[in-house]
This record gives structure tokens, sequence and C-alpha cells, in this order.
């Protein structure tokens, strides 16, 4: 129980061992129900942190961070307001390269507005 002596609830630790092509879907359903905490268990230590499978989504995932940060700034920076409240419906949810890919033509979008708003 080690790491769980000081939560408030009853916890039980489970071990889930699924096919790599499943396990993308499995945790996001499991995610929705707001009652899990995961841990790696990634036994491989001859890895480093970059040479694991999911190294690339995460710094796709930091890149996006990156993205948004700017987006705010630039928002900011030209009085537009942002809808903080807006939620995206589980079935129109895009995967991470595509919303990379959406979020870097925003990005260009908005640095050309933000271009001729300094020409102005």
């Amino acid at each position: 129980m080690g790491d769980f002596a000081f939560r408030s609830e009853p916890m039980s630790y489970l071990q889930l061992m699924m096919d790599r092509d499943a396990a993308h879907a499995t945790v996001e359903e499991i995610a929705k129900l707001g009652c899990m905490h995961f841990v790696d268990s990634d036994s491989n230590t001859l890895k480093t942190a970059f040479q694991r499978p999911w190294s690339n989504e995460v710094r796709l995932c930091t890149d996006l961070l990156r993205q948004l940060r700017l987006f705010r700034a630039i928002s900011s920076a030209l009085n537009l307001e942002i809808d903080t409240e807006a939620t995206i419906p589980a079935s129109e949810r895009m995967e991470l390269i595509d919303l990379q890919a959406t979020f870097a033509e925003m990005e260009r979008e908005l640095n050309e507005v933000g271009g001729r708003q300094r020409v102005m």
C-alpha cells in the first residue's frame, strides 16, 4: 500500500495487461470513469525516458501546450476573448497528430492577424 497510505478512501492496486494496440482506447475509457490512478510500471530499465514508446507523444503534448500559451498571449495582445468554458464532445475528439495540424494552422493564422495588426 505504501504510496496510497494517506488516501481518504480504500484503494486496491491492480495490474492490467493488454495488447499495445488496445491500450490507448482501454485506458481512455477507464479514465472517463474518473476512479483510477495510473502508475507507470514499465520495468524496462535499459531504456531511457526518451527511448520509451510514448516519448514522442509527450513531446507532442509539450509542443501543443506551448502553442496554447502562444494562442493565449496573442489573443490577449489583440484583445480577443477566449471561451474557457468551451468543451469538445467526445464524438468530435481528435487524435494528437490531427490536433497538432489544427494548432499549426491556427498559429499561422494568428501570426498573420498579429502581423496585420502591427502594420495598421
